[in-house]
């Protein structure tokens, strides 16, 4: 799901990352998807292509909601003889931020947890 409202500045196929969604949420802040699902359901056979990785309707230039659907957890790219995950990176200005404290001030802003809970993310 996306993190953040914003639009849709890249989806595709890389050589490692495998499938691939980057969102631009604005102020310089962008969010990248990696290995997103490659494989027909209840097989790991990398036959599903871009309709197994990426939301139905989703497109470059296409603007997104926080916590809207946009792919699926997969192994595409050099992640192949892994366990299903996505590989996400928060950047500013292109630079990447330890994504950790936002996910974790919006978890406690969900109100799922207490302030200063301890919180486990298998992200």
């Amino acid at each position: 799901m996306a993190v953040a409202p914003g639009v849709v500045i890249f989806i595709g196929e890389q050589n490692l990352s495998g499938y691939v969604i980057k969102i631009d949420h604005g102020d310089g802040w962008s969010t990248v998807y990696m290995h997103l699902n490659n494989d027909d359901p209840g097989t790991d056979n990398g036959d599903a292509g871009e309709l197994g990785a990426f939301s139905p309707g989703l497109y470059e230039g296409a603007t997104v909601e926080a916590g809207q659907l946009i792919g699926w957890v997969g192994d595409s790219g050099n992640a192949e003889n892994t366990t299903p995950h996505t590989h996400f990176e928060l950047k500013h200005d292109e630079e990447k931020e330890n994504p950790f404290p936002y996910l974790e001030q919006a978890w406690i802003r969900s109100g799922r947890a207490a302030s200063g809970s301890t919180m486990l993310l298998a992200i």
